[in-house]
């Protein structure tokens, strides 16, 4: 004899659906105008289980007005996004900073922020670069001299000097077709506690648009 998987019962004008055990699956609730799903239910769209925290978007915290700001841009374009890594001085050593691009990724403007003079015993210095070029950005910047003084910001328009390979003079390599990691390293000898230097890149991925012929 066949088994019915899911059963169907009418309980106070409300449809309800069962599975084999009876255990209810979900309710069409006509008077409270709502389909209910309970615990230990699921709800698959296109192959994807939908929880309920997905549905109610419980860890969404903009409001409309908010999300209605991405309305007017294009579907070619893309928001300006900014990273950055901080650099705390802990005594000699040399310390890391990556920064990872995605694919297709153009950068608007990328700094070394001196927000503290390193006091490093002996030296301390900074270069900031990629995986083809370890200082194509900014040349070796001593952390603890005038190179970088706190409040002062060597950048794309102000390099301080310090100009790499890819921004020198007219020299722009800003745009890249692969992921690639933006990489500061910072190299300390001799004791010393204050220094902080944040690392920051600001960059777009959009999608270009393709010129035509006249």
């Amino acid at each position: 004899m066949p088994v019915t998987n899911v059963k169907t019962k009418w309980i106070d004008g409300n449809l309800v659906f069962y599975d084999a055990s009876m255990a209810i699956i979900a309710t069409w609730d006509g008077t409270n105008r709502k389909f209910s799903i309970p615990s230990g239910s699921e709800l698959e769209v296109d192959g994807t289980t939908v929880d309920k925290d997905t549905l109610a978007m419980t860890s969404l915290t903009a409001t409309a007005a908010e999300l209605n700001k991405s309305d007017g841009i294009a579907a070619a374009a893309y928001q300006t996004v900014m990273s950055e890594v901080l650099f705390t001085e802990a005594g000699a050593g040399t310390y890391t900073g990556t920064i990872a691009l995605p694919a297709g990724s153009r950068i608007i403007d990328i700094g070394v922020d001196g927000q503290a003079v390193w006091t490093a015993g002996t030296s301390a210095k900074l270069i900031v670069g990629d995986g083809d070029d370890n200082n194509g950005f900014f040349t070796e910047t001593n952390l603890k001299a005038t190179d970088l003084a706190a409040g002062e910001i060597n950048n794309i328009e102000h390099p301080g000097g310090k100009a790499g390979a890819y921004i020198a003079s007219e020299q722009r390599v800003l745009y890249s077709t692969a992921a690639r990691n933006i990489i500061g390293v910072a190299t300390s000898v001799g004791a010393g506690t204050a220094g902080r230097t944040r690392l920051y890149v600001v960059y777009a991925n959009p999608t270009a648009g393709a010129a035509t012929k006249a």
